[in-house]
């Protein structure tokens, strides 16, 4: 981060000065710019005083006032892609990256308890700053902000003699996303061990991209120890990005089971999840997990990837493969760090006032 005194500086164009003299608050004036030759954003030291020092899957709470702004820091330890996450009991929130070498870039989003959500691909050992506020400036309030590690979380099986061993299928998307994404390789989990919360302080099934492989049927996937994960369940999924349920007729539905396994996933605050209306076939579903998650680390939209997959991964055309259905929203792209909420403004001129430490 590069720091420079206000003192230092030898000219100040005057509409500069304007902006500057008019955003001072409380005897506080914070200064920075956006430089063009290569985007990093010059901030003064005051920024750096007045941020709390967040740490990695904290929680740390503080209280807003009518328009008044937070402020946290965190230093990466490495080049993952990671999620500011910031929510309010009471009100709905906005948060905003103010980090070198990154667009400004502010998310929004309606709805109690899952509020801001900021997705930032970061740059080792270069600080983060992030701003969070209340969507209206009259209301006030505490405030919580987490930083965490963007997370891919997979679940496959050995089933047993005469039956399929899918343990295999995490091999590959777990090298593919591993140098980016925080992943984890859950062999024969139960349901309980699946749900069970983490150092996320989150539940494990609930993480950015959330992947199951091994048997499913109209409602239900089955874990290990013959443990059903079905529309019962009420573990949120709100961190989900993109499920991805590999198993067969995941994506059905029967009398009296009228919502498939994967739109459930949707239900419970996946923002997509893929699944399949036909029974598949174990060594074909493999090949088109690899081929998918190939194509989204590439930065494809999961529509786009799937049907990738499918065309490289079916013998023909009428394949059970291309019975895949995908809920939600087709067109995420996994590896953009842009929210499926609101984007609302990318500004090349950032003046901060009232604050709160």
């Amino acid at each position: 981060m590069e720091l420079k005194s206000f003192m230092k500086r030898v000219f100040i164009p005057l509409t500069t000065l304007a902006l500057l003299l008019c955003s001072c608050t409380n005897g506080l004036l914070i200064r920075n710019h956006v430089r063009d030759n290569n985007r990093s954003i010059i901030i003064d030291d005051q920024l750096d005083s007045i941020s709390t020092s967040i740490s990695l899957n904290e929680y740390k709470t503080k209280y807003l006032g009518p328009g008044q702004l937070g402020y946290y820091k965190f230093t990466p330890a490495d080049n993952c892609y990671y999620v500011i996450d910031v929510s309010s009991s009471s009100y709905n929130t906005k948060v905003q990256a103010l980090s070198n070498g990154f667009n400004t870039v502010v998310t929004t989003n309606y709805g109690t308890n899952d509020n801001s959500i900021l997705y930032i691909h970061a740059q080792q050992s270069m600080t983060i700053y992030f701003q969070v506020r209340f969507y209206n400036s009259y209301d006030s309030g505490f405030v919580t902000a987490q930083i965490r590690k963007q997370t891919f979380s997979m679940f496959a099986f050995n089933y047993g003699w005469f039956d399929i061993n899918t343990t295999g299928d995490m091999t590959s998307p777990g090298n593919t996303f591993g140098s980016t994404f925080d992943c984890h390789a859950n062999s024969n989990y139960t349901v309980s061990q699946a749900t069970a919360t983490d150092d996320r302080h989150l539940p494990k099934i609930n993480s950015e991209i959330s992947f199951f492989a091994g048997h499913g049927a109209p409602g239900s996937l089955k874990f290990s120890n013959n443990t059903l994960y079905n529309t019962s369940n009420t573990t949120s999924l709100n961190k989900v990005r993109v499920g991805v349920l590999a198993s067969c007729e995941s994506a059905k539905t029967k009398p009296g089971v009228p919502v498939s396994i994967a739109e459930y996933f949707t239900n419970k605050g996946a923002k997509s999840c893929l699944g399949f209306v036909e029974s598949i076939n174990n060594d074909v579903a493999s090949d088109f997990t690899d081929y998918l998650f190939a194509r989204l680390y590439i930065g494809e939209s999961l529509s786009d990837a799937s049907y990738y997959a499918a065309s490289n991964s079916a013998s023909s055309s009428s394949d059970p493969i291309y019975s895949y259905q995908i809920f939600g929203l087709s067109t995420i792209n996994i590896m953009s760090t842009s929210n499926s909420n609101t984007t609302w403004a990318r500004q090349r001129v950032i003046h901060i006032s009232n604050y709160a430490n």
